[in-house]
């Protein structure tokens, strides 16, 4: 029995502008890509790559539209995959900048204020530092 995913972690995957940016890259590198051409000029030593013992993942797999058919993404195109992380860009920029706007740090303005930068003068009129003991 597998477990469910909570539908917190669900919500945070489709906003994850992590996940868009790795199916883009995997749709632009294995989109009609080709693992074995049929001439064997992948060599290994002295064996060739298709006569190799195929296990794991090369065992199931000759092209990469399989590989992105495995992991959900043969219907996707790089283009629709970049305009969703876009959005989701437009969207984390509105978001902060709405939270700076109204939520942020409070400034002073010092035009009004007289700023006395210390002098050496000052320093030694003036008590700052006093010994207790």
């Amino acid at each position: 029995a597998s477990a469910k995913t909570p539908l917190l972690i669900k919500a945070l995957q489709q906003i994850s502008p992590i996940r868009l940016a790795i199916e883009a890259l995997c749709i632009t590198e294995f989109k009609g890509m080709e693992f074995d051409d049929g001439k064997g000029r992948w060599r290994l030593g002295g064996w060739r790559l298709k006569d190799l013992p195929r296990m794991g993942g090369l065992a199931l797999v000759q092209n990469g539209d399989q590989v992105l058919d495995a992991l959900g993404l043969a219907d996707r195109s790089y283009e629709k995959v970049m305009e969703e992380l876009l959005f989701l860009s437009g969207c984390n920029l509105l978001v902060s900048w709405f939270g700076l706007s109204f939520f942020g740090p409070k400034f002073v303005s010092s035009r009004s204020q007289t700023i006395k930068v210390p002098t050496w003068r000052n320093l030694k009129t003036n008590v700052i530092w006093r010994n207790k003991g």
